[in-house]
């Protein structure tokens, strides 16, 4: 199998690299997929080996690699099609290793102290990008590369909580500070700390909203990550716009810290499926705690959907008609809530919203446009 086919594993069917691709100039392709997968591998390094120590050194290998790439004599695949890619497109060899400078960085895992030093990080890793991905498309350089910094900056803020519970905080030390927010990580983790750092993130997204620059592959790419930030800031409003958190909810999707789960205690296990849940939210609420929804994720947690996984799981298993029923189920699921809050009020609100489901699913699929060819499969 070629790795650096398209689509392929550099840029898989779904995913954004997919589409920034899919709709560039046929002559643009090759390069681009080239680009993603160099951008694929600095992933890797920093995500995928435990050891700093040996991704650097795997790094170091790889920066070595490129300038083999450059003179013509590279042995890895991905090296050799980069390598093309420079002669072809007058591609520097600079942006190529800035991207790998700041793939080091973020293996040293070092805060940085302020907001500029953390643009300069931005500039480095997906600034370089976004200039590549703009020189490819025979676009203007220093618009691509103004893009990329600010879709970087949108993904360290979009990765923050992730960060924070793998020990580590890439906001600059000094507007922590002037937060009033202590750096240390249990200190941004303390619900005190949730008003202020919202603020602080609110500031931060605001320097990665540009306005639109044509910059070829760079400002699609640009505009998934832009829209991404818009997504998150809406999920907010719709969450500060609710004038009282819900009582009690069903029991499809739930997250809760270790230690919340030890002070409430363990689900009472003389209860019959699902109510055992109900009782330690009552239990919970009894304490003075309070239930979070997260919006965005209701619709697909009523029907079963995260049993086949997200769409791209879907597609690259030829399961269309599965998802299709998922999401004519979802819509046809009733959105009233319960007429109390009392176990059996409960029950005939889910038996109710298991009905409609079903009803929708079995509707879909006897439709006749879900007939599914295998030629049609990806």
């Amino acid at each position: 199998m070629d790795d650096y086919a398209f689509p392929g594993p550099a840029a898989p069917v779904g995913s954004s690299a997919y589409y920034v691709i899919r709709f560039a100039d046929p002559a643009q392709q090759q390069p681009l997929v080239a680009l993603f997968g160099w951008r694929r591998e600095l992933i890797r390094i920093a995500t995928g080996i435990s050891d700093a120590g040996l991704a650097r050194i795997k790094l170091q290998w790889w920066r070595e690699e490129l300038e083999r790439a450059a003179a013509g004599t590279a042995q890895h695949p991905l090296a050799r099609r980069l390598g093309e890619a420079m002669r072809a497109r007058r591609l520097p060899l600079t942006a190529l290793d800035a991207m790998a400078e700041a793939t080091d960085e973020d293996l040293r895992g070092e805060a940085p102290w302020s907001r500029a030093d953390l643009l300069a990080h931005c500039a480095r890793g997906g600034g370089s990008f976004g200039e590549l991905l703009a020189l490819v498309a025979e676009a203007p350089p220093q618009a691509g590369r103004e893009l990329g910094t600010a879709a970087r900056l949108a993904e360290i803020l979009r990765d923050l909580g992730g960060e924070l519970r793998r020990e580590r905080c890439r906001l600059p030390r000094a507007d922590l500070q002037t937060a009033g927010l202590a750096p240390e990580l249990d200190g941004l983790r303390n619900p005190a700390s949730a008003e202020p750092l919202r603020r602080l993130l609110g500031e931060l997204a605001d320097l990665a909203r540009l306005d639109h620059r044509r910059a070829g592959a760079a400002s699609r790419w640009y505009a998934l990550r832009r829209a991404l930030l818009d997504e998150v800031d809406s999920a907010r409003q719709a969450w500060d716009s609710r004038p009282t958190p819900p009582p009690l909810d069903g029991p499809c999707t739930r997250q809760l810290r270790r230690e919340l789960a030890t002070r409430i205690g363990p689900w009472d296990e003389g209860y019959f499926l699902y109510f055992e849940e109900t009782d330690w939210l009552g239990r919970a609420r009894r304490q003075g705690l309070r239930l979070g929804q997260v919006p965005a994720c209701v619709d697909a947690c009523k029907v079963d959907a995260l049993v086949y996984g997200d769409i791209n799981d879907l597609v690259a298993a030829g399961r269309l008609k599965d998802a299709g029923s998922i999401l004519a189920a979802a819509a046809g699921t009733p959105t009233t809530r319960p007429g109390g809050d009392t176990v059996a009020a409960w029950h005939a609100w889910g038996e109710a919203e298991l009905s409609a489901g079903d009803a929708a699913r079995a509707a879909w699929s006897s439709h006749p446009s879900t007939a599914v060819r295998k030629e049609d499969m990806p």
